[in-house]
């Protein structure tokens, strides 16, 4: 199945070429959860990520669906 996934903060300077207007699109298993997605990202335990799947913020175990969009969002920290 296909995703649009959109990252935000740092996260993009970890992929090259990574477009922040449309973010990139990318082909999946069916089944495919958060934490599955995360892992394929190579960002394990979320590093401090939130991620919003169809606007709304999503558990490490919610399974995608065809042509979802999946925000991943990096915490802020500051004083």
């Amino acid at each position: 199945m296909i995703i649009r996934v959109k990252l935000f903060g740092t996260l993009p300077d970890q992929f090259p070429g990574y477009n922040s207007a449309k973010g990139m699109e990318m082909e999946v298993p069916d089944g495919t959860s958060v934490k599955d997605l995360l892992a394929r990202l190579d960002l394990p335990d979320r590093q401090g990520c939130f991620v919003s799947v169809d606007n709304t913020i999503a558990p490490p175990e919610q399974k995608l669906t065809h042509e979802t969009t999946v925000l991943v969002l990096q915490s802020l920290a500051g004083g």
